[in-house]
């Protein structure tokens, strides 16, 4: 999107529905790649308790693999507490998609993401689910403009759940982290596995 043009219609309206869906201080910023070529918009709220951003604009990209439908996402970050890298990174992961083609969808896990922002962090993978901190339907499907979207939680994992995701799947590792009620929005908890 290029920096002095108006946001499109559906832009506000994802992040209207992102205000009314988060609570805190909120405020979109312009992120650019190295070249300055490419630019993402990233939405964020902040809370004592932690930061939610999203991004605004990745909905432009149709990241079905079946060339006949349509599929939408919009990738939201969830961290409990603050850290100054949270935007970039997930600027980072739309750039891989936006520019490299990657398709995120339930289970996707991007390799070595993380180690980018925190090489010494135990969790250097992305593992994305669909969102599950709202008690209703609201950010699993969102109708935005003329498109409807599926949002995705980007959750930082380790190579072992890494591992454990390949052999037995993301529904496994949700149920795992749900029985020993692991808090996954924490990016220094050690790996479920």
């Amino acid at each position: 999107m290029a920096k002095d043009h108006e946001p499109p219609a559906r832009y506000k309206a994802w992040v209207s529905h992102l205000q009314t869906s988060t609570a805190g201080q909120w405020s979109v910023n312009s992120y650019e790649d190295d070249t300055e070529r490419h630019s993402i918009l990233i939405f964020e709220s902040a809370t004592a308790e932690g930061t939610l951003l999203s991004t605004v604009g990745l909905m432009d990209v149709n990241i079905s693999a079946a060339s006949e439908r349509e599929l939408r996402t919009e990738v939201l970050l969830d961290h409990r507490g603050h850290a100054s890298q949270e935007a970039n990174f997930l600027a980072t992961i739309a750039f891989y998609v936006l520019k490299n083609g990657w398709r995120p969808s339930p289970g996707v896990v991007f390799e070595e993401m993380l180690t980018l922002y925190l090489p010494d962090g135990p969790l250097p993978h992305v593992l994305f689910i669909p969102p599950y901190q709202w008690a209703d339907s609201s950010m699993t499907r969102a109708t935005v403009g003329d498109l409807t979207i599926y949002p995705l939680l980007a959750v930082p994992i380790s190579e072992s759940e890494r591992l454990f995701v390949s052999t037995h799947g993301y529904e496994q590792l949700q149920a795992m982290w749900e029985e020993r009620q692991t808090d996954v929005l924490d990016w220094t908890r050690v790996g479920t596995i």
